[in-house]
């Protein structure tokens, strides 16, 4: 691997390294991203730092980021409802022109949806609409770089689409209808300078049912390959990333993260 460094520098100051490979295709569109991005802020939200918040935290936060946008909602916590909520958001939020407010009661709903998950395993450095003009076309090709299973201190891109994988359409009790799914489950089409740090060993695939959801997605996904126009398609497409770099002092930085300090920039 041949590395290009990037420094992420912390809210107390405390700097690490991460070591970017640009001969991979996509270390270099990171690389190159970072070039503009680095004189710009950090925009890292709830979703972005490995904490397990209680889910009535969580309701109430949602329950005021809505008022602040004039919507009259339940505190409910159902997935059916949150479907609902997350409809509200589609018909919404892009008109108004993806503002923060607006993404920020779009990402409750997706932390609730969550929320009894352990998985917090991942650091996200992002840089939000900030970054809008950097996101450039995903090719299939990039998946020849993929991998299922990451290791503490890697950095890694991975599926980032506005709407949700087959199978988190799936499991999230969604519609059974060809129309909603070509509309909300997409594949990887889009890459955007996103960065996600492993704080921990991950199998991707663990505790994932293959055979079920492909059982039910079997009736549809002939027509939402062609409305999406790919041409192949795989079930374990949806969990993979794509290693782009490592990180340095790893178990320096879970212990910064865990006493409250945040990134607040990257600097080359």
């Amino acid at each position: 691997m041949r590395p290009g460094i990037v420094n992420l520098i912390l809210n107390n100051d405390n700097e690490y390294h991460i070591r970017i490979d640009y001969e991979n295709p996509l270390g270099k569109y990171i690389l190159a991203s970072l070039k503009h991005l680095q004189h710009l802020p950090l925009c890292l939200g709830l979703r972005d730092l490995p904490i397990k918040y209680d889910k009535s935290y969580l309701q109430c936060k949602l329950f005021d980021k809505s008022k602040e946008l004039g919507l009259n909602i339940d505190q409910r916590t159902d997935q059916l409802y949150l479907n609902y909520l997350h409809a509200i958001y589609e018909k919404n939020g892009p008109l108004d022109g993806l503002n923060q407010t607006w993404l920020e009661y779009h990402e409750l709903i997706h932390l609730i949806e969550n929320c009894d998950s352990d998985r917090k395993d991942t650091l996200y450095i992002d840089y939000r609409n900030k970054a809008g003009l950097l996101e450039k076309d995903f090719s299939r090709k990039y998946l020849d770089y993929s991998t299922l299973i990451n290791k503490k201190g890697d950095v890694v891109m991975s599926w980032c689409e506005l709407g949700k994988t087959p199978y988190t359409y799936w499991k999230n009790k969604e519609p059974n209808d060809i129309d909603r799914i070509k509309e909300l489950a997409k594949p990887w089409i889009t890459i955007r300078p996103i960065l996600e740090i492993r704080l921990k060993d991950r199998n991707s695939l663990k505790d994932t049912e293959k055979n079920t959801f492909m059982a039910w997605f079997s009736q549809y996904i002939e027509e939402w390959m062609d409305h999406w126009k790919i041409s192949d398609w795989t079930y374990e497409e949806q969990f993979c990333s794509i290693k782009v770099g490592e990180i340095d002092n790893i178990d320096n930085l879970i212990n910064d993260i865990n006493l409250g300090n945040i990134p607040v920039r990257i600097t080359l």
